[in-house]
């Protein structure tokens, strides 16, 4: 069989392209299919299409992975990863471009720390790693290496290619992440019993708990305060568990109760297939040994400079929660610690002016404004423009009404596990819903031109202007009461410097 996927942007491009390519195709007497997967259908989004070329009849019904070819219509397409992800080896990629091959040479693909260090030392002047934690952090327990253990993620990213996974009827999934929740949630719609084993309670539960809600309703069982011991094997192969009971100690590092065996509590489990999802830990083979790294992280500073003065870290290689929210905070962090290295300013001694107060969030517009009052040599940025987050509890709640939140309508438990196994379980909400949820926003800290302080003020030292508001300091006598009266915390009052 031959597979093709063809990239495209928003437009019936890549589509056509696939239909013509298949007629063309089965006018010869060939077995063909072609089909889209709109990434989001508005104008200049990205767009694929895929076509399937046999002698034989094609039963395959999802998307292409693994192409043997892939077509790029717009070559502005090539900066993406996604765009060439899977390419079979000796593949071919056929571009619709006026540029020669040599114009789109891949970028240097970094397997260790040796090809990092020529990178540094050949072409690159900086370089930030942030790849992620992709690896799985083993079990540490007797027969994890025999047929039939799988890794979450492994499990999870086969399951995402499309790939047919023949797991037992009795599953077991270790772990209570949400690589756990997601494994177990899998494995029951291909069909198997699911137990999950997870040696804490469900308040320690890293998982996001609405998914342990769902994996719970479709009938998966959590077994909580166990701990797996040692696999039983039966002729190379997983035959089951050996597991103990848990009980909570003090706190460890992540704050969360430790799990204490209990002597004796020993019991076995059966199981044709054990899943684990017992964390994960980055890639460490392409960090250089001399670099300063401790429990598997990178050590940084807050600007995420390694112990290397041109290398810098980000993501999950830091140490942070490994939440996508850090991730890109980590990642703005760096941005700017890389801009201020080729510019020689001292990140660190930014870092407050710039940065949320009491937290590591920076914001860029305050970067850039730092930037310009440096180049024009304007003041410095004053008390009165510090940035702090803005709390529920700051705002003057007198002003809101209680809005509950719309509750999710899903796919009953039958649907979800019976007709389509794999469909989208949340259902999508309708306009007055979409509207409701938005009219619930509180915008914290931001001035929405309510005209309270305008109103409120016994002074009248608010002066309303265009598209904002100043204040009159001649005859505003500082009261306070436009700060009390504002919904929304955007304003704040501040003791003026007196010298003495």
């Amino acid at each position: 069989m031959i597979e093709i996927r063809i990239h495209g942007r928003g437009g019936q491009g890549a589509v056509i392209g696939g239909m013509l390519l298949a007629k063309a195709v089965f006018a010869e007497g060939k077995y063909v299919q072609a089909f889209p997967s709109f990434g989001v259908e508005r104008r200049g989004a990205p767009v694929e299409a895929f076509v399937r070329i046999d002698d034989h009849i094609i039963n395959a019904r999802y998307q292409i992975y693994h192409p043997d070819h892939i077509i790029i219509l717009d070559p502005t397409l090539m900066n993406s990863s996604f765009a060439f992800a899977g390419l079979k080896k000796n593949g071919t990629i056929l571009i619709n471009t006026k540029e020669s091959p040599d114009h789109f040479k891949k970028h240097p693909i970094i397997k260790d720390a040796v090809e990092l260090q020529l990178l540094l030392q050949n072409q690159y002047d900086v370089v930030l790693i942030a790849t992620g934690a992709h690896k799985s952090s083993p079990m540490n327990i007797t027969g994890e290496k025999l047929t039939g253990v799988i890794s979450g993620l492994s499990f999870l990213c086969e399951q995402s290619k499309g790939k047919n996974q023949k797991i037992g009827k009795k599953v077991i999934v270790i772990g209570g992440g949400n690589t756990a929740i997601d494994a177990a949630r899998v494995a029951k719609r291909l069909g198997s019993n699911v137990k999950i084993l997870y040696r804490r309670t469900r308040e320690e539960m890293p998982a996001f708990s609405h998914a342990i809600n769902d994996a719970i309703d479709e009938g998966i069982d959590i077994n909580f305060l166990t701990s797996p011991c040692s696999i039983i094997q039966k002729e190379s192969m997983v035959d089951g568990l050996i597991c103990k009971r848990t009980k909570l100690g003090n706190a460890d590092e992540s704050g969360r109760r430790k799990p204490e065996e209990i002597e004796g509590s020993d019991f076995e489990l059966k199981a044709d297939t054990i899943i684990y999802g017992t964390g994960e830990n980055p890639e460490m083979k392409i960090i250089p040994s001399a670099m300063q790294i401790k429990d598997n992280i990178i050590v940084t500073t807050v600007g995420g400079k390694t112990s290397w003065n041109n290398i810098f870290a980000a993501g999950d290689f830091i140490k942070q929660p490994k939440t996508a929210v850090n991730a890109l905070s980590s990642g703005k962090r760096s941005a700017i610690a890389i801009d201020c290295f080729f510019r020689k300013i001292d990140f660190d001694n930014i870092f407050p002016k710039i940065s949320f107060e009491s937290t590591n969030y920076v914001e860029m517009k305050a970067y850039i404004d730092y930037l310009n009052q440096e180049h024009k040599k304007t003041p410095e940025i004053s008390v009165s423009e510090k940035r702090e987050i803005v709390t529920f509890n700051d705002l003057n709640k007198s002003y809101f009404y209680e809005a509950k939140p719309n509750i999710q309508n899903k796919l009953s438990v039958s649907e979800r596990l019976v007709n389509n196994p794999f469909a989208e379980i949340e259902l999508e909400c309708d306009k007055k819903t979409l509207a409701g949820e938005l009219a619930r926003c509180l915008h914290c800290g931001r001035c929405i031109d309510c005209d309270n302080c305008y109103i409120y003020c016994p002074d009248i030292s608010i002066v309303k202007l265009d598209n904002r508001y100043e204040i009159d300091y001649t005859h505003c006598k500082g009261c306070g009461i436009c700060v009390t009266e504002c919904p929304r915390a955007a304003m704040e009052l501040i003791e003026e410097p007196t010298g003495f």
